[in-house]
């Protein structure tokens, strides 16, 4: 039997993704493996949307042939689509097709144990496709909570953005085969499933009539047995009508917590990025969702130093930020990426002043959660238990997506939600007592 060792960087999707793969290793007779040096197959998922993660991606392929010579080393996503010509790894494929990965490596395997060969000649994998690949179920996840994907690709080309050309057009999934995947994971103790993909908003703009969109996604979840909490991955705000909002309302399963990329307060970077809104339909937005949601966390994501952004362009998109109440903000430094539009504005910002930026907005981002978690303290909270913690302390994330220690011994309470009143700050988040023994939705 052979053993295959996975290695993933980067987002949620391409987590889901090499999940999905294993799953199709396993059904061809191959192990999983912890161990590298034990591994046949060295699978490596890779990550460009940062130059960084494009070097490390690099850095895994080649590190992997080194560690394991004897082992095929199979490489793939994004940094493997912008990069074929350069691939150090045996076998590898891009984005698309990814499944058809699987084949190559066994083929490879087999000619390299009946001609004792090492130095086969790599296989690049033609994965000219403009269909959603599907996987079929996948299982194999976290512990606690499971991912479902419903949509890969981008039609928003944002100047910064390298990910519409490495993933393609908007791509949904058939809406039978996501309530399918909902129902297995249920089967299989799942209560908590996130619903993931590059751009989820989109789903279903590219079917007949657009008959079927995200909202309909969400409620179909929902009515699957044992499936106690959902949500959202990151959503465009371009996309988030009065109406979606209030269809999210609706949905008692739905989590009060919504990440809304935000990038910049300022409006004339936002037109720089092509962004396609400004911060006063922004705030309007989340003041809708605060409005219909009153209890709604809501997260962002902040770019800082992006090209030709002034010193009170910056100031600005603090201060903007700053009003809008985050409960977590994550910030990412510019990285420049080849292709991207952005890389030929000017004036460039110097590397010393992105992380001067930067740091701002940590420190923001530091100051926002604190003021969140402290708004929740004597509230009353939804928790699913994940596990307990080496402190003897249980733990788990509320409904707005805070972390919520609780300072019970009751194993009993790990993989259920409860109802928790917070009573004091403590390390990432807050730290309450059980306010019942009864379990939500048991």
């Amino acid at each position: 039997m052979f053993k295959l060792f996975i290695q993933t960087l980067g987002c949620k999707v391409n987590s889901y993704e090499s999940d999905a793969l294993a799953e199709c290793f396993r059904a061809k007779g191959f192990e999983l493996t912890h161990n590298q040096e034990q591994a046949d197959v060295f699978l490596i998922n890779t990550c460009t949307v940062t130059a960084e993660a494009d070097r490390k991606s690099r850095q895994m392929i080649r590190r992997a042939k080194k560690r394991a010579p004897h082992a095929v080393v199979a490489a793939m996503g994004c940094q493997v689509e912008m990069n074929s010509s350069t691939c150090d790894a045996d076998v590898y494929v891009g984005t698309q097709n990814r499944i058809k990965i699987v084949d190559e490596v066994l083929s490879l395997l087999n000619e390299r144990t009946h001609f004792s060969n090492t130095t086969m000649t790599r296989n690049a994998i033609d994965h000219r496709s403009c269909d959603y690949q599907e996987y079929g179920p996948v299982i194999a996840q976290d512990t606690s909570r499971a991912h479902i994907k419903i949509q890969d690709g981008c039609d928003r080309f944002c100047s910064y953005c390298i990910i519409p050309y490495a993933r393609g057009r908007s791509r949904s999934r058939n809406f039978d085969d996501i309530i399918s995947e909902a129902r297995m994971l249920s089967s299989s103790g799942y209560q908590e499933v996130v619903i993931t993909g590059i751009n989820i908003c989109a789903y279903g703009l590219d079917f007949e009539n657009n008959a079927i969109g995200l909202c309909d996604v969400v409620k179909g979840i929902a009515a699957c047995e044992g499936i106690r909490r959902i949500r959202l991955g990151s959503m465009e705000p371009m996309y988030l009508s009065k109406s979606v909002v209030e269809e999210f309302a609706e949905i008692d399963k739905l989590c009060k917590h919504f990440h809304i990329s935000l990038q910049s307060g300022s409006d004339r970077v936002l037109e720089a990025m092509n962004r396609q809104y400004d911060s006063r339909f922004f705030k309007e937005l989340i003041t809708e969702i605060k409005r219909l949601i009153p209890d709604a966390s809501l997260t962002t994501d902040i770019i800082a130093g992006f090209p030709s952004e002034t010193p009170e362009e910056h100031e600005q998109s603090l201060q903007f930020a700053a009003e809008c109440s985050f409960s977590k903000i994550h910030v990412f430094p510019y990285s420049s990426r080849k292709g991207t539009r952005a890389v030929q504005l000017t004036p460039v910002v110097l590397p010393e002043v992105i992380k001067s930026r930067t740091e701002d907005f940590l420190k923001l981002a530091q100051l926002a959660h604190q003021e969140y978690a402290t708004s929740r303290i004597g509230k009353l909270e939804s928790v699913f238990v994940e596990f307990r913690d080496r402190e003897g302390l249980l733990s788990g994330y509320s409904d707005g997506y805070l972390r919520v220690y609780l300072n019970s011994s009751d194993t009993r309470l790990v993989e259920s939600v409860v109802r928790v009143i917070p009573e004091a700050l403590y390390l990432d988040g807050v730290i309450g007592r059980l306010a019942s023994t009864e379990f939500v939705n048991s």
